[in-house]
């Protein structure tokens, strides 16, 4: 049966549960790493000193137990001594949780845009002269896919090698649901991209280009591939969340906007955390369901 190609705000659902498998896909299968999968929230612990993979997500708290429950995650990442992020999307509930999150001293750090497409509607982006993509099948890529993710903070951020290190033999695998692509212009390191697939969906993360690549077509060559590599595996929709710098290239590819995400972190960590190049970003008008 077609997987939420038409509705827009059956889309939305789809790229919310996209992303929340996607954020927990490694951590349920490291014996080393936490998760709480539970009816009110999600919680994703690597172990590892970088809120990009320790985060909290989908939301589903009622007015009653809000406080007490953003409390309780605070207190945990607290104990443990590491950073988290915590994802607000348009199913979060209740639905005043960024208020709320304000007033329990986080601070909103990066806003993106949920875009969706029909994967039969894909547009293909041209291959850039000199560009080779491939499918990260080797621990030769995974270095470089980790190199090129890492160099996305300033200085790198040192969290990103161990997590892929951890993952490679799930990531390796030729089924794996988390796939990743490396691209390389004139045999250099260039740009990577990565696929999530579950349930009909292929969720697209980590599209990066190296600075000095920029511009040149590569990043839109490495989203195709990601999207093509999904129809191919018999996925009928493509979501990704945007960045306002690249959503011009997402629109280009066919991919529509369909609802916002918000990510915060706790005050005292966005202020500490100067290597981040995340603005803050102000209140945003949340979707009811």
């Amino acid at each position: 049966m077609p997987v939420c190609v038409a509705d827009p705000s059956a889309s939305m659902h789809c790229i919310e549960g996209n992303l929340h498998g996607q954020i927990a896909w490694v951590h349920r299968r490291q014996a080393s790493m936490v998760i709480w999968d539970e009816p009110a929230l999600l919680l994703v612990d690597s172990g590892l000193p970088s809120d990009t993979f320790n985060k909290v997500a989908r939301a589903r708290l009622t007015l009653e137990s809000c406080s007490e429950e953003i409390g309780r995650v605070a207190g945990y990442f607290k104990a443990v001594g590491r950073p988290f992020a915590w994802w607000v999307g348009p199913s979060s509930r209740p639905l005043d949780i960024e208020e709320r999150l304000q007033e329990m001293g986080f601070c909103a750090t990066e806003l993106t845009t949920g875009m969706r497409l029909q994967l039969h509607e894909l547009r293909e982006a041209p291959l850039p002269t000199g560009l080779q993509v491939l499918r990260v099948s080797s621990l030769r890529h995974l270095e470089h896919l980790s190199c090129m993710l890492a160099e996305n903070w300033d200085p790198p951020d040192s969290a990103v090698a161990p997590f892929y290190q951890a993952a490679a033999a799930l990531i390796l695998q030729p089924q794996s649901a988390m796939r990743y692509f490396v691209a390389y212009l004139d045999g250099e390191p260039a740009a990577v991209s990565g696929l999530y697939l579950e349930g009909g969906v292929g969720g697209i993360y980590s599209v990066a280009t190296r600075r000095q690549f920029r511009r040149r077509g590569i990043g839109a060559r490495l989203t195709w591939a990601a999207a093509d590599e999904a129809r191919r595996a018999g996925a009928v929709l493509a979501v990704l969340q945007a960045a306002p710098e690249g959503k011009e290239i997402y629109q280009r590819l066919g991919f529509q906007d369909c609802c916002v995400f918000a990510e915060y972190t706790p005050a005292g960590q966005a202020a500490a955390n100067e290597v981040s190049t995340r603005q803050a970003v102000p209140r945003r008008e949340r979707r009811a369901e």
